[in-house]
């Protein structure tokens, strides 16, 4: 079995807060760590004093946690919120755990604490983001259900939280990605690690909805942690805006049409892929300049008419249409037209021109072409309408012109081709035709009039238009065929080359989103294109709709501001450049894009307007997402950096320019090595490279070094990124600094072995030195000493002055040993006012005892706090090694006991140890132990002292004392046991059975027909303190049915002083139940009258120590005088104690004191002695009180 010293040292050397209570709920023992933990005495700890730490909001349930379990004796476990030295509240879980008496009765609970703020915190931090994140979270089991998801996952998905949690996570997934989720779902339970894994999920409703998530598992648990975000739009705006692109480039390559961007103040342009085309260059090889593609490609014929255009541009803002001609890099000449708008700043300044360019090169030899045919059809038609034939069916003779000859690309002779020769210079597919419409012009089905192809020597084909009529003898028979024969070659192109560009532009429009319209203004009819239709949500052609009609599409809050920019259009000539909304059929709200200008007439009339329309509603969503993310990129915490394939930095937000204090232009283009410090080996960035190039992804601690050379620690994240082709394009960089982690790391290193008041070495740190230093005396063979001080008295400046003056008075304390010894002595605080100071290299013990006076003759000195100086006194205890011990707990032990001793003889003075001194801690431990079992064997008694009114020779009542009577020692001295009990808590529970045995021996008295008989019980602070007081109270009047009238509680002054707030309303409730409440030993505290004014008090109590010298101490003499007439001048009554003389009575008579006990009356009497009292007093005359003084006096009994 371990004795209770035993328990107190094992306690003592465990890292946890450990209390124990008995059976009453009252702790008794609060190890070490606990006082260091809440820097309080065990003395302020004891019974309920703990309680004061509480956290208010948390005390109640703290309270009803522990009562309940205290009754049912069953263990708990609690976490409530302490205070801790430094004023600062901590999370405490505390487990308490009941413990047995040898016999197996129940004893009490023993608890034992940790601080868990920090998890706390943790945890509410994460179940607070758990709750309010917007984004999917969830933790899923690795049995493939989830276990738990956030409220926004059940809003994204569509199901109910029971759905989700009720059926395995892959019936909520897209088919098509089950099996890669199931494999991602792998890598988890192997413990790895899963980062932005994007796949399908379909709600109830068939919609589906992309997630990207980002996941990690504790495996041993059995657990996956995942949180998500929601990519639907940007995957569907990914992939409308790919296949946007892709339908613009490809509208652009079918209409030869680019598009281009030209900074005049950054010098910088910007060119589609078409543009590239049209140029004869490589797309994305270098942009040319405007002024030198005016110099070097323009010609020099059309380059000043360009140049003009472009002056316009700049210094008038208007738009420019130019068709102008130049040379590609192969020498090629090229027709292009251009089109272009100036772009603003937002201070006016035309800083940009963006535009079209179109090849045009085709269209411009097909109009020249198609002006010579014009001309050679009109000089044909003049001379023998092109080329003529004529064929005598009869004879079989052909003849023709000489133009025919060149039209089927054979040499003039002098005989015609023959049908057959004919047909062989057609194309192959035509030569049927032709003869079959030969037969049926012969045979009269229909006359000859088609179109074949003619295939020249030259490999050119040709479009012939032959046209024929035939000639008829009477008797209907074929005689002669005359034709031409028409080379339509040009106009059956071009015309085919309109329909052509009519069909790619309408395709162009639609793959676009673009639509056109003209307006008829004279005429007031309206023309929309297919695409504008289909955009508007209408059947193309479905009805023919006028101007006014096609403005009631425009959504409604726009409409005015638009018809404001026709209105512009038509009245100023202003071309419109827009966005606005606009509202489909279907009701669907879309943003157009649309463009618009007005035709005139030479007199400047207004004759047609026309303009195109293109929905740009998902090119603004693609837009707007984006400046999101890149926003979100530049306001994130984590430095970023992205580097292109080779690793050369690409971009870098402003949280890296923070932690680095390197700008973007510092390292734009360089790569991340500049941020290499000495602190890691090139096999340490080997091994990175190694992990992207497995896994794709490093992350780890590292040390960077900054702009201003100095190294700091950080956390990186490192991960690379594929294109479509598996290769790598770009490197993500996550820069986290953790300076401040690691100065904490400090920092809790530091606070783990050092006081937080004075910054001194702890028990702990004291410790380890004391071991290493008794080592060093070992092999020195010197001696060493430990001093342990402690101040006198220090306990009356933190409750006068209050507990900061004291922290202020013990950090000067401190400075003051630190500053003496200068480093070559460990000076430890170990809590509240101890300080141990240990002494090396001594010759002998003389030396040590020589520096203990010394000591504190330096630490007697005065010291000065916020202006004021404070002398204190000290007790100091010495042991030496190896005489007092070899240990260092045993050493420290020996120190504390030899500073007891000092303040028992009288303070202010120091001793050395001596083995004797551990058998007065025996004794007390061996008092304390029978004390503890005093209750449970009935060995306590009540005695009762009266209390006289001597004007009327009456008693009014009696104090309650009580009286410790052990067996074969017979009775206790109150002064050897009470501190005892106040010290352990113990008077809790034998103030409780005080109370009940007064309050029935009263109410006895009562019914024996003393009605107004006044019993008077004493409480402790630890009763005030504790929180079953006023219900203990209560109990004992119900079981007794004494009336609270006759029920008298005194409580002293320090008592009060303890929670000042919390007396006040105690002492408020307890008076509203009646009772009488007695300042007891009115004048030895602090005598405040606060007290007098917020307490419910009925009388005061001179203390005994004031009445017995008030013949030898005028002081005391003036201390009674005062406080009778404050009593009577605040109208409360007034008892003076300790009345052993008649001149004492005499005198405080002549003060008007009229209320007394001492020994001139009685001494405190047993139960059946005092009830001989009240029946001799009951029989005696009136004056039975004013003849006991004399006799009593002249020999007073012993006080006991």
């Amino acid at each position: 079995m371990v004795s209770d010293h035993e328990f107190r040292t094992l306690v003592d050397q465990t890292p946890f807060l450990v209390w124990r209570a008995d059976v009453t709920g009252a702790c008794d023992f609060f190890n070490q760590r606990w006082l260091d933990f809440t820097g309080r005495t065990l003395e302020q700890e004891l019974g309920d004093g703990w309680s004061q730490g509480v956290h208010p909001d948390d005390l109640q349930a703290c309270l009803d946690i522990y009562l309940d379990h205290l009754r049912r004796r069953a263990p708990f476990e609690m976490t409530y919120r302490l205070r801790r030295h430094d004023g600062q509240y901590r999370w405490i879980q505390d487990n308490g755990t009941p413990y047995t008496n040898p016999d197996g009765s129940f004893a009490g609970f023993i608890g034992c604490c940790q601080d868990v703020t920090e998890q706390v915190r943790a945890r509410r931090d994460l179940d607070q983001f758990f709750a309010v994140s917007p984004d999917p979270m969830c933790i899923a089991g690795l049995d493939g259900y989830f276990r738990r998801v956030n409220p926004a996952f059940p809003r994204r998905l569509g199901y109910t939280e029971q759905e989700l949690l009720s059926r395995p996570w892959t019936d909520f997934i897209h088919p098509e990605d089950r099996q890669a989720t199931i494999a991602v779902g792998e890598e988890l339970r192997a413990g790895r690690p899963v980062e932005n894994f994007t796949n399908r999920y379909l709600r109830p409703d068939g919609e589906v909805r992309w997630l990207s998530w980002s996941s990690h598992s504790i495996v041993e648990e059995g657990l996956i942690f995942a949180v998500a975000r929601d990519v639907t739009l940007q995957m569907q705006a990914e992939a409308e805006s790919r296949e946007n692109q892709r339908r613009l480039s490809e509208a652009q390559r079918m209409a030869r049409v680019g598009s281009w961007q030209w900074n005049w103040d950054l010098s910088q342009g910007k060119w589609s892929e078409e543009t590239y085309h049209i140029l004869g260059l490589e797309p994305g090889s270098e942009i040319i300049p405007v002024d030198e593609f005016l110099a070097r490609w323009v010609v020099p014929e059309d380059r000043q008419a360009l140049v003009e255009a472009l002056e316009r541009v700049r210094i008038k803002g208007e738009a420019v249409d130019q068709q102008y001609r130049f040379v590609g890099p192969r020498g090629q000449l090229i027709w292009a037209r251009s089109k272009g708008e100036p772009r603003r700043a937002p201070d006016g300044r035309i800083v940009a021109l963006m535009g079209t360019i179109q090849d045009i090169t085709d269209a411009k030899l097909a109009e020249q072409q198609s002006r010579e045919s014009q001309r050679r059809l009109a000089e044909a038609q003049r001379i023998a309408k092109v080329g003529s034939w004529e064929w005598d069916i009869a004879k079989d003779q052909s003849a023709w012109s000489t133009e025919m000859f060149r039209l089927l690309g054979v040499p003039p002779r002098n005989e015609p081709l023959t049908l057959d020769e004919v047909t062989s210079v057609l194309h192959p597919n035509d030569a049927p035709l032709w003869r079959r419409a030969l037969d049926d012009a012969l045979a009269e089905v229909k006359p000859l009039n088609l179109m074949i192809r003619v295939q020249q020597a030259d490999g050119d084909l040709r479009y012939m238009r032959v046209q024929g009529e035939i000639q008829r003898d009477a008797q209907g028979r074929a005689e002669l065929m005359q034709g031409t024969c028409q080379d339509v070659t040009e106009r059956y192109l071009y015309q085919e080359g309109l329909r052509e560009s009519q069909r790619r532009l309408a395709e162009a429009q639609r793959l676009a989103a673009m639509g056109s319209w003209e307006w008829d203004i004279q005429a007031g009819a309206a023309y929309w294109s297919e695409e504008l239709y289909r955009l508007l949500g209408r059947e193309p052609g479905h009805e023919q709709m006028s101007f006014a009609q096609g403005l009631e599409y425009i959504h409604p809050e726009d409409r005015d501001w638009m018809e404001d920019r026709v209105r512009a259009a038509l009245e100023k000539g202003h071309p419109y450049d827009v966005i606005h909304r606009a509202m489909r059929a279907d009701g669907q709200a879309r943003i157009f894009h649309s463009r618009a200008e007005v035709v005139r007439d030479n007199e400047g009339r207004p004759m047609r307007m026309v303009g195109t329309v293109q929905d740009v509603t998902a090119q603004r969503a693609a837009q707007e997402q984006l400046a999101m993310a890149a926003q979100v990129l530049e306001n994130s915490i984590e430095g970023v950096i992205i580097t292109d394939a080779e690793g050369h930095i690409q971009s870098v937000n402003r949280a890296f320019t923070i932690i680095t204090g390197f700008s973007p232009e510092d390292v734009l283009g360089r790569k991340p090595d500049l941020l290499r410090s000495s602190h890691h080996d090139e096999t340490f960035y080997e091994n990175i490279q190694r992990s992207l190039a497995d896994n794709g992804e490093w992350r780890g601690e590292v040390w960077h070094r900054g702009k201003d050379g100095q190294d700091y620690p950080q956390w990186m994240t490192v991960t690379t990124i594929k294109n479509e082709k598996g290769v790598v394009a770009n490197q993500i960089i996550l820069l986290h600094d953790i300076s401040d982690l690691r100065r904490s790391e400090e920092e809790l290193r530091h606070q783990a072995y050092h006081d937080a008041l004075t910054g001194l070495p702890n028990r702990q740190l004291l410790r380890d030195r004391l071991e290493v230093a008794m080592a060093g005396a070992n092999r020195r063979g010197r001696i060493l000493a430990l001093i342990y001080v402690d101040l006198d008295n220090f306990k009356t400046i933190n409750d006068s002055l209050g507990h900061a003056a004291g922290d202020l008075l013990l950090q000067a304390l401190a400075n003051r040993l630190v500053d003496l010894y200068q480093g070559r002595t460990t000076v430890a605080r170990l809590g509240g006012d101890d300080f141990v100071l240990v002494l090396e290299d001594l010759e002998d013990a003389g030396e040590a005892e020589r520096q203990a006076a010394a000591l504190m003759e330096i630490m007697a000195k005065p010291y000065l706090v916020e202006g004021e100086e404070f002398y204190l006194t000290t007790s100091l205890g010495l042991a030496l090694f190896p005489t007092h011990g070899q240990q260092s707990e045993v050493l420290i032990k020996n120190a504390e006991l030899a500073m007891y001793r000092a303040k028992e003889q009288g303070k202010n003075a120091f001793q050395v140890y001596t083995p004797s001194m551990n058998a007065v801690v025996l004794k007390r431990l061996s008092l304390e132990t029978a004390l503890r079992k005093a209750l449970e064997r009935e060995e306590f008694e009540v005695h009762y002292q009266p209390r006289i009114d001597v004007s009327g020779g009456r008693m009014l009542g009696m104090e309650a004392l009580v009286r410790w009577r052990r067996p074969e020692v017979g009775l206790v001295s109150p002064g050897d046991f009470i501190p005892i009990a106040e010290e352990t808590g113990l008077i809790v529970p034998i103030g409780g059975w005080v109370l009940r045995r007064a309050c029935r021996q009263a109410k006895a008295w009562v019914d024996q027909g003393h009605p107004d008989l006044v019993v008077a019980v004493n409480l402790s602070a630890r009763q005030l303190r504790h929180t079953s007081l006023v219900a203990t109270v209560e109990s004992a009047l119900a079981d007794s049915g004494l009336p609270p009238a006759n029920l008298e509680l005194e409580v002293t002054e320090s008592a009060l002083m303890t929670n000042v707030e919390r007396a006040v309303a105690l002492m408020q409730i307890l008076s509203r139940m009646g009772l009488r409440l007695v300042l007891d030993d009115f004048g030895t505290g602090y005598s405040s009258l606060y007290y007098l004014k917020h307490f419910p008090i009925q009388a005061l109590k001179i203390d005994q120590h004031f009445v017995a010298d008030i013949f030898t101490d005028p002081d005391d003499a003036l201390i009674v005088q005062a406080v009778i007439s404050l009593a009577n001048s605040l109208k409360l009554e007034v008892v003076a104690e300790g009345v052993e003389t008649v001149e004492q009575r005499d005198f405080l008579l002549a003060h008007a004191c009229h209320e007394m006990q001492g020994y001139l009356f009685s001494r405190p009497l047993p139960a059946g002695e005092f009830q001989l009292l009240l029946e001799r007093e009951r029989e005696s005359q009136a004056d039975f009180w004013s003849r006991t003084g004399p006799e009593r006096a002249a020999s007073p009994p012993p006080r006991s």
